[in-house]
């Protein structure tokens, strides 16, 4: 096959599928998904009769992510690529392209059948002739095309749609009718369209006649030397391949099983109304003495709901006082916080200061200590002295007396002496002057005596003052005792009691100022809680409003209650006619309905899920490796003059 008819395939293509719009026929959308797809287009060539002679497939892996490898798998031979310089590698049934983030187009060959075969029969004038014979011709003409599906799906047959055509361009051929599709006369030509579906009756399980076309295209006309040497044919499931058969729901069980318990029930409450409103007729002197009742009630109610408006006024200000009063207790509490901040700071400084004072007092302690015991030692040493110098004064007044005796003597001795009157002037003078001398020393020692003695006495005092050692030293260990208690209780109680008192405040504070954080949602609650009482209050005006209305109009329905009572006795009549239809209808029409589903349409539904899921599998007439997606159409080119 040359690309000359491939080309003139492809412009036909095109006129029939403007002719498929043209006749409302559904529109061949390919929306694939996946980096590769394939859409494959298989070129079949056949005689005047339909047989197939060559094929010719054109594969198009499209590539939307531009990847650089394609990998594909085909049963064809002599590929070769028709769009581009792109190679590729074989091993079986395996291809890998480089694409280099192109789309590839490639085309091969294959002796495997087409899934749609085709017999074609002429005739003229009711006789059956062959296509080269009919070419020239002219009389009756009727072309007669037979489609086979030989396609199946997971058991199901493909439903494949094929449209077949001619295009007819002089007057060789007028008058033309067709069994199934359309004939188009755009003034320059004749463009002569047949469709059909081979195999889909039989599967849905009715007949041809039923689903509308079949198998068979029947074209008739007449000719004045035929000069028609072409018929394209387009097989394609693309129309069944963009349905999602998962949403297209053929099972109408539930609905129809619905539809019978419904009209039973229907049926039913026809029953029922007839009996409610029969019943209804029978009471209804009670109703009307019932409906005095109401509009007493509604009187009352009336009443009740000026007593509730007052309430909701009262309760809409109780609330604007209580966002006052919460709204100034906060500000006290905040003032309170501030407060009770300063006290324990005060608090804190304080201790530090006691804390102080506690280490001065032990550091003086221990200084009264130390004087204590060297005024103890001194006391010792001067009481030793003191005797010393006593014995020594003592002592001197001995040696004093003793010289005063020996003067004496000699004094004595001179005046019973014979000494001249010089030397006995001298030795008197010197006598009396050491005379003198020991009576100044005699006051010495007398002077001496009085500082010992005033020198015991103090020391006396000392020992006095400081009374028993013992009770001193127990005075001053009583003190460090308890300075050291005060010490310790400061260090181990009354500092982690303010720190954990001021700890707790720190928390307090931290808690209600965590609250008061909250002060602007607070305060729009409050505001809420005002509008919402005002609003209350608004709407219980409004239910009052109601309920004056209500009485108003139970007024009146109690003025029209005779009226009321005639207009269920005609209800109650109506009711029973209702009854009676519903009955009919149920027998005569809905029953049916649900036999027919049952007995006859049921089969055919389930076929048409099988068909859908089918008309989307098929996705290829050579190969297509797993995970990608594709679409296949069929062309015929069919040689009518051969």
């Amino acid at each position: 096959m040359t690309k000359k008819p491939v080309r003139k395939m492809i412009a036909f293509i095109t006129a029939v599928f403007t002719l498929v719009v043209m006749c409302g026929l559904p529109a061949v959308a390919f929306a694939w998904n996946g980096d590769i797809t394939k859409e494959e287009t298989v070129y079949v060539v056949t005689d005047s009769t339909g047989t197939q002679e060559d094929v010719i497939v054109s594969d198009h892996l499209v590539n939307k992510s531009n990847v650089k490898t394609i990998s594909d798998e085909t049963t064809l031979s002599d590929i070769e690529n028709v769009k581009g310089e792109e190679t590729f590698k074989q091993k079986g049934d395996s291809l890998t392209w480089d694409a280099e983030g192109n789309s590839i187009y490639y085309q091969g060959k294959t002796d495997a059948e087409v899934p749609v075969t085709m017999d074609i029969v002429y005739r003229l004038n009711d006789r059956i002739v062959s296509g080269s014979e009919l070419q020239g011709q002219s009389g009756k003409v009727e072309i007669r095309i037979h489609y086979e599906n030989n396609a199946e799906y997971e058991g199901t047959t493909v439903p494949f749609v094929v449209m077949t055509g001619l295009i007819v361009t002089d007057d060789s051929f007028k008058n033309i009718k067709i069994s199934k599709g359309k004939v188009i006369d755009d003034g320059e030509k004749l463009l002569v369209v047949g469709m059909a579906a081979p195999g889909l009756a039989q599967t849905l399980g009715i007949g041809e006649s039923e689903l509308g076309f079949g198998s068979t295209v029947t074209i008739t006309g007449d000719a004045d030397k035929f000069a028609v040497e072409d018929m394209m044919t387009i097989v394609t499931n693309a129309f069944f391949e963009d349905v999602d058969a998962d949403s297209v729901d053929l099972d109408y069980d539930d609905e129809i099983k619905q539809l019978d318990k419904g009209s039973k029930a229907l049926v039913d409450g026809s029953d029922q109304l007839y009996e409610g409103l029969d019943t209804l007729a029978d009471n209804m002197p009670e109703l009307k003495k019932g409906v005095g009742q109401l509009k007493d009630g509604s009187d009352a109610l009336k009443k009740g709901t000026n007593d509730a408006k007052k309430g909701a006024k009262d309760l809409a200000d109780g609330a604007v006082e209580l966002s006052k009063n919460i709204k100034d207790s906060l500000q006290e509490i905040e003032g309170y916080l501030k407060q009770s901040e300063k006290g324990t700071a005060e608090i804190k400084t304080g201790l530090g200061t006691l804390k102080t004072g506690i280490d001065s007092a032990e550091s003086g302690l221990g200084q009264v200590e130390t004087n204590m015991l060297d005024a103890s030692e001194k006391l010792t040493k001067g009481a030793g002295y003191s005797d010393t110098a006593s014995n020594a004064i003592t002592a001197a007044d001995g040696q004093i007396d003793a010289a005063d005796g020996e003067i004496n003597s000699a004094l004595q001795s001179l005046e019973q002496g014979t000494v001249d009157d010089v030397t006995y002037a001298n030795i008197k003078a010197s006598l009396e002057a050491a005379m003198e001398n020991t009576a100044g020393a005699k006051s010495y020692t007398a002077g001496a005596a009085t500082a010992v003695a005033a020198t015991k006495q103090t020391q006396e005092g000392y020992a006095v003052a400081l009374g028993d050692e013992g009770q001193l030293y127990g005075g001053v260990d009583a003190v460090k005792t308890g300075l050291s208690d005060a010490s310790v209780s400061l260090e181990k109680q009354i500092i982690p009691g303010i720190t954990s008192v001021d700890n707790g405040l720190t928390q307090l504070i931290t808690g209600i100022n965590d609250n008061l954080s909250e002060k602007s949602k607070l305060s729009q609650g409050l505001n809420s809680l005002t509008k919402g009482t005002s609003d209350l209050s608004n709407g219980e005006v409004k239910i009052a409003e109601g309920a004056s209305g209500l009485a108003d109009g139970m007024t009146q329905l109690n003025d029209k209650a005779d009226t009321m009572v005639n207009g269920v006795y005609q209800l109650d009549k109506g009711a029973y006619k209702l009854r009676k239809g519903m009955s009919q209808l149920y027998k005569e029409g809905i029953k049916k309905i649900v036999e027919l589903y049952n007995n006859d349409l049921k089969g055919t539904l389930d076929n048409a899920n099988s068909l859908l899921d089918a008309g989307k599998g098929y996705k290829t007439f050579t190969k297509l490796p797993s995970g990608m997606d594709g679409n296949v159409k069929f062309i015929y080119k069919t040689d009518m003059t051969n």
